[in-house]
């Protein structure tokens, strides 16, 4: 494992529950390897053992209420280790597209 500050990291709040983002993540990652390390946390790996590794921390889920509606949201923070600005952007570009729900 990478020791040190991570080269990059990202924070967001997505409108999911925690459910609906784990099941969507392996296709959202691939070709990492998601590895459970406790009940908020995992770790992804490159699946080409290039020692890249991410870190997702999903915090507490909370409700969003708009209207009559009440929508899951959960914060995610996304530490990256052993990544180029490149190998960075290529991540981000799938994980995005992968996860991105409709809307304006």
């Amino acid at each position: 494992m990478s020791a040190g500050a991570a080269d990059f990291v990202r924070e967001a709040e997505m409108g999911f529950s925690h459910a609906e983002l784990l099941s969507s993540l392996p296709s959202a990652v691939a070709p990492y390897r998601i590895d459970k390390r406790s009940e908020r946390v995992y770790h992804l790996h490159d699946a080409a053992e290039t020692g890249r590794r991410v870190e997702l921390t999903l915090h507490p889920e909370t409700r969003r209420t708009l209207a009559a509606i009440t929508l899951p949201v959960t914060k995610v923070k996304l530490e990256f280790f052993n990544f180029s600005a490149d190998d960075f952007e290529d991540f981000m570009r799938r994980y995005k597209r992968y996860l991105h729900k409709g809307g304006g």
